[in-house]
């Protein structure tokens, strides 16, 4: 689904609409940037789920039979468990022969998990130290968890099992079949420590998917992707709703109205305590309380 309606036609179309009163004003650009950066941020965050936003990534845990050997050649991510019982994972393979060293290193212990941090060199190579639970997974897009699975295949018959995910998840010693996920750190170069709970005793393969972060826009002559030209009439609403607000125009309110109904029509599968999250977050935005029962019915008859 193409992404061609660009920023400032929208801009446009609200001038139209807002008695020519500019709102792409000086080299900022401003309000109009911000509003169209609340309005994206709204539609792509939390709880709303789209088909054209989500992505998927893939690991398998670390094995915990496999042990370092010398003069080996290991391929860039692979993992291992250290003799401290931390995880080290190859993070750069220098030159050929990209090789470890003649003998074992000492492993450094330092599993903060900040930059520069916990490496340790052998041979041609260098590692990162994390602890057992924690997989650092270059995810530059993250936005958050949708949901994930483990494929155990000692089930008969082999199958895949959902993990719940969390906000954060303690330091857990147990071994087993991971049940739980969380997002744990950021280091903001794309690469996320994932935390798995129990502590996967076997190489599990992981699969999670995500929805994208919210891109910003800096130009009104960029277009609203990822957000699809279909939804064109959700988020020109959206934009509507902010430009009249930021005029006094009473007929924000006609404008949040018809975003909040078709935002929520447009998503489907939404609980009612989500729909009540958005709600509420998007109120302290706007300043108005939406009647959440009317407009999860109205949500789908409005678009």
């Amino acid at each position: 689904m193409a992404s061609t309606i660009k920023l400032l036609s929208t801009i446009e179309f609200a001038k139209k609409m807002n008695f020519g009163r500019r709102s792409a004003i000086g080299n900022f650009q401003e309000p109009a940037i911000t509003s169209a950066n609340l309005t994206m941020q709204a539609i792509l965050g939390p709880p709303f789920e789209w088909r054209w936003n989500r992505q998927e990534y893939n690991w398998t845990c670390l094995d915990p039979a496999v042990v370092w050997a010398p003069s080996t050649a290991y391929a860039l991510g692979f993992r291992l468990k250290d003799p401290n019982g931390n995880m080290q994972t190859v993070t750069s393979i220098g030159s050929a022969p990209h090789q470890s060293g003649l003998t074992q290193p000492i492993w450094s212990t330092d599993v903060s998990e900040d930059v520069g941090t916990g490496l340790t060199t052998d041979g041609n190579l260098t590692w990162t130290c994390t602890d057992i639970q924690t997989y650092v997974i270059y995810v530059p897009n993250f936005g958050w968890i949708e949901h994930g699975s483990v494929y155990d295949s000692t089930l008969n018959p082999p199958s895949w099992k959902e993990m719940q995910n969390k906000n954060s998840l303690a330091r857990e010693s147990a071994l087993g079949r991971p049940g739980f996920i969380s997002a744990h750190t950021d280091d903001n170069s794309g690469n996320i420590g994932f935390v798995l709970s129990p502590v996967p005793n076997k190489p599990y393969p992981i699969s999670i998917h995500i929805q994208k972060k919210s891109p910003l826009f800096t130009s009104i002559n960029q277009t609203w992707a990822p957000i699809p030209d279909e939804y064109s009439y959700v988020y020109t609403w959206g934009f509507m709703t902010l430009m009249w607000l930021f005029a006094d125009d009473n007929r924000w309110q006609f404008a949040n109205a018809k975003f909040v109904s078709h935002l929520l029509g447009a998503n489907e599968g939404l609980t009612e305590t989500e729909r009540n999250l958005f709600l509420q977050s998007w109120q302290a935005i706007t300043g108005v309380e939406q009647n959440t029962s009317a407009q999860g019915l109205q949500a789908r008859g409005n678009q």
